[in-house]
């Protein structure tokens, strides 16, 4: 691949008008193989922003995908933080098409209007049923060991847990007067297609992902502070070297005195991964306390029954779904397709040789399900798309 330096300047040069695709050989095969440069290049006007993208793809992905005779891969990379703790980003890029299919990537233009504007409306496959499935919001039921249940407003973003209930602003869920609440426990719990956040009594907080579930006390009482979990949630907690906090789940126990570190163990799943993106953990597996990892940042224990694997992760493709987003990498297509089910609410069912597509790439987790789609789509010439109410079916188009 050509260093940045000499892309830049030729995509620079083709903006400007100075070559053209007639007098530049190398312009005319990185349009003839990628034509939607045409609209990427419409768009992108600053070079500082051209070349900053372009590192950032160089970073991001792996050395094999780097690694391509004299072809031109560029990505287009460009995110818009927001207040508050999510974010939403845009990700344009090219795919590689010498990958097989075994290995194609999704080059992901959600969040961008433009390419879904310039589309043929040829490519704009079951809009009506599309409409149907939207992306996720605030949605939660906060149950007490009583079997009271209250359903949480959809237009706060959390609670808090105090002498009181109450919202991130202050509005009283539940007062200590109308209820004992310092002697209850409770349970959070999400949708499909719903997320919540919560700062426990001590301080520490918890984002709680779609189809979860958090108990807790409202008050930690004893020597230790013990959550449980179900699903997927990240982390923050309140450093306290006398009272550990300890999360288990159905496959793993979680130590911690002070760090942030995201837990996904959803029961349909047959392995469960414990992230960490600051601070220091110990695991095991429920079935086998005394086989222990200790994780620093960038690490993950992977626990599938009673066994227990750490590797060296990107943290920030494993809670990138707690600042707004979701990011792949080398990810199979059934498991992308498993997580945008839990936050778009859809079924899908998928053809058996597609399940393994490795993808790759960035998405808004409130972007429009329709663009979801139609990224999915031109991931592999082979894949058909059908869409029946929620229902998403995807076959192989032989």
């Amino acid at each position: 691949m050509k260093n940045i330096d000499s892309i830049v300047t030729l995509l620079k040069q083709y903006m400007g008008g100075e070559i053209s695709p007639a007098n530049s050989p190398e312009l005319q095969r990185l349009i003839e193989q990628y034509p939607v440069i045409i609209d990427i290049m419409k768009e992108v006007k600053d070079e500082e922003s051209l070349r900053k993208s372009l590192s950032n793809y160089i970073l991001y992905t792996q050395k094999e995908l780097l690694q391509f005779e004299d072809s031109i891969i560029a990505q287009i990379h460009a995110r818009h933080p927001s207040p508050a703790s999510y974010r939403q980003t845009v990700h344009k890029s090219l795919w590689k098409p010498l990958l097989t299919a075994a290995a194609a990537i999704i080059f992901v233009l959600l969040t961008g209007y433009w390419l879904w504007n310039t589309s043929p409306s040829s490519n704009r496959e079951h809009t009506s049923e599309m409409h149907t499935i939207a992306p996720g919001s605030n949605r939660a039921t906060l149950t007490f060991s009583d079997g009271k249940t209250i359903v949480l407003q959809g237009d706060k973003s959390g609670i808090k847990i105090n002498n009181d209930i109450s919202y991130q602003d202050g509005t009283i869920v539940l007062s200590d007067q109308q209820e004992k609440i310092t002697d209850r426990s409770m349970l959070l719990t999400t949708p499909r297609g719903g997320q919540y956040f919560v700062e426990l009594s001590d301080g520490s907080k918890v984002w709680l992902n779609a189809e979860s579930s958090l108990q807790y006390p409202a008050e930690f009482s004893g020597p230790t502070r013990e959550v449980k979990l179900v699903g997927e949630a990240y982390f923050e907690v309140k450093s306290n070297a006398k009272k550990p906090f300890i999360v288990t789940t159905n496959t793993e126990r979680v130590q911690v005195l002070g760090t942030h570190f995201n837990i996904n163990s959803y029961s349909d799943v047959d392995l469960s991964r414990v992230t960490l993106s600051e601070g220091k953990v110990r695991v095991a597996p429920l079935g086998n306390r005394t086989n222990t990892q200790i994780l620093t940042p960038n690490s993950q224990a992977v626990i599938k029954g009673n066994t227990i694997e750490k590797i060296t992760v990107n943290a920030d493709e494993y809670i990138a779904w707690k600042n707004g987003e979701f990011m792949f990498n080398n990810e199979s297509l059934s498991s992308v397709l498993q997580k945008l089910s839990r936050w778009y609410d859809f079924d899908y069912s998928i053809a058996p040789a597609l399940q393994d597509l490795k993808i790759w790439g960035s998405i808004s987790k409130y972007e429009n399900f329709d663009k979801v789609l139609r990224i999915i789509k031109i991931t592999d010439k082979k894949i058909k798309l059908n869409i029946k109410g929620k229902k998403v079916i995807i076959m192989e188009d032989k």
